[in-house]
């Protein structure tokens, strides 16, 4: 085939990039919202719905006061929890695969996923500090919650804590792996 010929081998190194880039697209901007819909339909929410704009895929639903404070920390952490069971599958897939182009796939996938944790973490920090009129998760939940400004200062620091305590954890163990 001419694309593997000698002189079009820097090609060939590009293809693990666009596959798991294409792959962490589909699976952070389609997927992580569908998860929440699903989780807000297994937990019984109602009003729970996915809309799909020209520009974003969202899963909406109101919450009530008549639920529990676990109800809704399991939903609106739960695009967090996908994103960090992807990246477990992603770190134990690795470990199976032999050095080749699945294994690249699955390492640059789980660095985007990474990626995408540090953003989120630092978007949704600035938006719980200055009490953005956002429809982020995290600052509906202390709304929901009635957090006044120093509970939310608190509340941002410690998701920054355990956040970034858990991107180091697996950070270093996919590390073992692009330099075996």
């Amino acid at each position: 085939m001419w694309i593997f010929s000698p002189k079009m081998k820097h090609i060939e190194k590009i293809y693990p990039f666009i596959i798991a880039s294409f792959l962490s697209f589909v699976t952070l901007f389609f997927l992580k919202e569908t998860f929440q819909y699903v989780a807000a339909f297994c937990l019984s929410i109602e009003n729970s719905r996915i809309q799909f704009n020209l520009f974003s895929y969202e899963g909406h639903f109101e919450p009530s006061l008549m639920r529990s404070f676990w109800v809704y920390f399991l939903l609106y952490f739960s695009p967090l929890f996908f994103v960090i069971i992807v990246i477990e599958i992603v770190i134990f897939a690795v470990k199976k695969f032999p050095l080749g182009g699945t294994r690249h796939i699955l390492l640059i996938f789980g660095l985007f996923h990474l990626g995408y944790l540090i953003i989120y973490i630092f978007y949704s920090s600035f938006v719980l500090i200055l009490n953005m009129n956002s429809a982020n998760d995290l600052l509906v939940l202390s709304n929901y919650l009635s957090f006044d400004e120093t509970k939310r200062i608190i509340f941002t620091f410690f998701l920054i804590f355990i956040l970034v305590l858990y991107m180091n954890f697996s950070t270093r163990r996919l590390l073992k792996y692009i330099n075996p």
